[in-house]
C-alpha cells in the first residue's frame, strides 16, 4: 500500500473514537514482531557461523554441535511464532494497560538482542559456549511467556 493511501485511511481512522490508541497498539505490535524477527535472522546467521566451525571437528563433536544447531533452529521457530504482545481493538483493556504491556514486553524483548550482540562479537565458540546461550536464549523465552499469560 502507498503511503498516500496508508496516510488517507489513518486520516478518516483518526475520526474513529480509539483510533488512535488502536494505531499506537499497532506499532507496538509491529516493533514486538520487528525484534523477533531481528533475532530470528540472527540466530540463522549464528546457526552459520556452527557450521563452518564444524568442518574440523572429529565425529563425536560433530553430532554435538548438530544437536547444537537443531536446538537452536527450534528456538528460531519459536521465537517468531511468539503470540503477539497485542490486545484485540475491542478487548476489555484500557488503551494505557495495553500499551504499559506492549512496552513491557518490548523491552523484554531488548534482553534477546542483548545477548545476541554478546555472542556475535566473540571470535570462537566451543561446547559450553553454545550450551549456556541456548539455555539463556530459552529462559529468556520462558520470562517472555509469563509476561504474555
Amino acid at each position: 500500500m502507498s503511503k498516500e493511501f496508508e496516510n488517507f485511511f489513518y486520516r478518516i481512522g483518526s475520526l474513529i473514537p480509539g483510533f488512535k490508541g488502536y494505531k499506537t497498539k499497532e506499532d507496538f505490535r509491529d516493533s514486538d514482531y520487528r525484534i523477533r524477527l531481528y533475532v530470528k535472522r540472527s540466530l540463522e546467521l549464528f546457526i552459520t557461523k556452527i557450521e563452518r566451525f564444524k568442518r574440523d571437528l572429529n565425529d563425536d563433536d560433530l553430532i554435538k554441535f548438530d544437536f547444537f544447531q537443531k536446538e537452536l533452529k527450534i528456538f528460531s521457530v519459536k521465537i517468531i511464532n511468539q503470540k503477539y504482545g497485542y490486545s484485540s481493538f475491542f478487548s476489555g483493556e484500557s488503551l494505557e494497560e495495553s500499551s504499559q504491556n506492549l512496552k513491557t514486553i518490548i523491552e523484554h524483548d531488548q534482553s534477546f538482542i542483548n545477548l545476541i550482540e554478546e555472542i556475535d562479537g566473540l571470535e570462537e565458540i566451543n561446547q559450553q559456549l553454545i550450551m549456556t546461550y541456548i539455555d539463556s536464549l530459552n529462559s529468556i523465552l520462558d520470562k517472555r511467556n509469563l509476561l504474555m499469560s
